[in-house]
């Protein structure tokens, strides 16, 4: 798994390398300079990022339980924040990305689709405000009703997680302000901010009561998002972007077994950090360059 993600950040990293070398002699054709961010240009970048959430409320539901626990803390890799964790082997399992185009409509006004890539894995070791039902024998610790019960509960009476990504696929609109540029706008630096809506799709994986079950896919909810970034592009080309990204995950309907009969839902806050690596190609050009191509 580990060699894959390699291979996938280098094919990545190659392709963004001869975009820039292919697109280099239009370049230098060009009489007047460029705006990265004028109309018809396109752009696309791949980036790394880490999450953190706010405490929700989770409620679990089966033929057999019926369930809600309040408080829930949850975190973006298993060793619940350790950032070394993702040097070693298994990190790579987990690593989160984003992906993003998006093309300019106008003027410093793109449209963008994304996919976020979210890990989330219930933090090991924590009290919760317990409420629900349980047939008997179904749970060795949990039987009967319980009503806003502190309750300990750690990886092995209970642990959900979606650790092959809850992945956020958004569409949305961005706004561009350039904050200085060099001469020949070979070097620009910019702020973005842009807002997107999207469709959540889960890998959750469920442990019950020791018992785990297969991961299993859905599409779980929607999302909102706001985004802020800084990007440095050069010579035209390429880019370096920091965003900060925030926002509510609504998942309703997360699958927990593949026969579909037991569910959970989730409502929770987000705050995602990311840097990325990107390019930009003048697709129909209208930035007041009249010897630029049109690919």
């Amino acid at each position: 798994m580990r060699n894959k993600h390699i291979k996938m950040m280098s094919k990545t990293l190659l392709f963004l390398l001869v975009i820039s070398v292919f697109c280099s002699p239009a370049l230098a054709q060009r009489k007047k300079k460029v705006n990265t961010s004028g109309q018809g240009t396109f752009f696309m970048y791949f980036g790394y990022n880490r999450s953190t959430y706010s405490t929700s409320t989770m409620e679990f539901v089966s033929p057999s339980y019926n369930f809600s626990m309040e408080n829930v803390l949850g975190t973006d890799n298993v060793n619940d924040g350790s950032i070394t964790y993702y040097l070693g082997s298994d990190g790579f399992e987990t690593f989160q990305f984003n992906v993003q185009m998006g093309y300019y409509i106008k003027p410093k006004w793109a449209i963008t689709f994304g996919v976020d890539r979210l890990n989330y894995f219930m933090t090991n070791n924590q009290t919760v405000s317990l409420s629900g039902a349980f047939d008997p024998g179904n749970h060795s610790e949990w039987n009967g009703v319980y009503e806003n019960q502190e309750t300990q509960i750690d990886r092995s009476n209970i642990f959900y997680r979606q650790e092959s990504g809850m992945n956020y696929l958004r569409t949305g609109v961005l706004y561009t302000q350039d904050l200085m540029s060099s001469r020949k706008a070979d070097f620009v630096l910019s702020i973005n901010t842009g807002v997107g809506v999207g469709l959540v799709l889960s890998n959750a994986i469920f442990t019950y009561d020791n018992l785990t079950n297969t991961q299993t896919s859905s599409a779980s909810g929607f999302g909102i998002s706001g985004h802020l970034g800084l990007r440095a592009d050069f010579f035209h080309r390429l880019f370096l972007q920091t965003t900060f990204s925030g926002g509510m995950l609504k998942q309703g309907n997360i699958q927990l077994d593949q026969a579909g009969n037991a569910t959970a839902s989730q409502t929770m806050g987000y705050f995602s950090p990311e840097i990325a690596l990107g390019f930009l190609v003048y697709v129909r050009p209208t930035n007041n360059c009249g010897t630029c191509p049109q690919w």
